[in-house]
């Protein structure tokens, strides 16, 4: 596995990685599909979008970053139910009674690794079925026309920036 998949940086500024599956025709189609994904993401806002690696199915690598990117979101979505049953929440009808804060924003974050929909922890997204995961038939696909889908791995930085609460906490200290 890589160098940590998200890492604090300097006063809150954050770096992080996703490995995005795009089915293009090409590896710039592949590249732009990807980068246009994290420009345009209404939930997930980056500074800078750095591209790092790009693989065809046709490569070995590509392979291996689709399991490194699928284990990064299971070891993800593991960490985080095992937090909530260190809390007490061991069955499924105990998170009817999980207070809204800090537990309630773990299962928020499980629940958007198994439902699609990207944000900072995602470690794989695939873009072509809008997913954490990869579904037997494209698998199968990706297997018959390798030279369709490719792993775009990308470096994503986030910097923290003043927000007016922040502005207006400096001014009433100072």
């Amino acid at each position: 596995m890589r160098q940590g998949y998200w890492q604090p940086m300097k006063s809150g500024d954050i770096e992080t990685r996703h490995i995005m599956l795009a089915c293009a025709p090409d590896r710039e189609t592949a590249v732009s599909d990807a980068l246009r994904f994290t420009q345009h993401n209404k939930l997930v806002h980056y500074d800078n979008v750095y591209v790092d690696t790009v693989f065809s199915a046709e490569q070995p690598e590509f392979w291996s970053m689709m399991e490194e990117g699928t284990g990064r979101n299971r070891e993800t979505s593991e960490k985080l139910l095992t937090e909530l049953v260190q809390e007490g929440y061991t069955s499924i009808l105990d998170l009817a009674a999980l207070p809204q804060g800090y537990l309630s924003k773990l299962l928020h974050t499980v629940a958007h690794l198994q439902d699609g929909f990207f944000g900072i922890d995602s470690g794989l997204y695939n873009l072509a079925e809008d997913s954490h995961q990869i579904s037997a038939r494209l698998r199968r696909d990706m297997a018959r026309n390798p030279g369709n889908y490719w792993a775009v791995e990308l470096r994503c930085v986030y910097f923290h920036h003043e927000d007016a609460f922040d502005a207006l906490k400096k001014k009433l200290i100072s």
